[in-house]
């Protein structure tokens, strides 16, 4: 697989989204970011060190032209989006962008958005505003989520993280789940990861798919998360079939 940007793979820790130091210094949560950045470079500098890209070029993912395999989703993107950020559809919805290019006027804002909520702040455009969604609670350290596995063995529905962690600039994202000390039997997670498609060596688009965490008490992994802004996602079902499993998901 061809990758846009030199990536670095890292040891499985409890969660891994990306150095958020940078941003700390130039944005604090729930305070406009629009006269946080000195410049450019500012910018541009956090959005590498957050997201692996700059804020030039970036494409939202597009439902409507996507192509489902199984567990995958294929988002075919135009040659000249190779080198871009990649915005997943409900990240999108959430700072009222759709589907397609976004225009270059309006991504240095996204790109202070996108910040703005990694730093567990809210998005603080004009665009994002008129989006009224509920906004996941940031993220304060490691971020654990509750789920629930039903009785009989199918797989429980995909849930989001519950704290506002966006984006991987080392091309991986690390999931982890454990079950809580009363539960009987076992569980086996998914989680879902981004990676790019080439097709002869020329890119195509990008492709959400599907990874096994494990199955037991205790489960997680490193998977793939190149070039992309979104919510990580994880399902459950029980390893046994007479059990149902509560736990909780990084």
């Amino acid at each position: 697989m061809k990758l846009r940007r030199s990536l670095t793979s890292i040891a499985c820790v409890p969660l891994i989204l990306g150095v958020l130091t940078p941003v700390a210094a130039l944005a604090a949560p729930h305070e406009s970011s629009s006269s946080t950045y000195v410049n450019q470079a500012a910018l541009d500098s956090a959005m590498v060190e957050n997201f692996g890209v700059s804020s030039e070029k970036m494409f939202v993912m597009d439902p409507a032209t996507s192509k489902v395999s199984g567990d995958e989703v294929f988002y075919p993107m135009p040659l000249e989006a190779e080198d871009a950020l990649f915005i997943a559809p409900d990240l999108a919805s959430d700072i009222g962008l759709t589907p397609g290019e976004v225009p270059v006027k309006e991504t240095n804002e996204v790109a202070k958005d996108l910040l703005a909520i990694k730093a567990g702040g809210s998005p603080q455009s004009k665009r994002s505003a008129s989006a009224a969604i509920a906004k996941p609670a940031a993220a304060k350290g490691a971020c654990w989520t509750g789920f629930y596995t039903p009785v009989g063995g199918g797989w429980s529905k995909w849930g989001n993280r519950s704290c506002s962690q966006i984006g991987n600039k080392v091309g991986r994202q690390v999931y982890n789940f454990q079950l809580i000390y009363t539960s009987d039997g076992g569980a086996c997670g998914e989680g879902i990861g981004y990676v790019s498609k080439y097709t002869n060596g020329v890119f195509k688009g990008v492709t959400k798919k599907t990874y096994g965490l494990g199955c037991g008490k205790t489960g997680g992994r490193n998977v793939p998360w190149e070039n992309s802004a979104g919510y990580p996602q994880f399902r459950s079902k029980s390893a046994y079939l007479g059990f149902g499993t509560y736990g909780t998901w990084s």
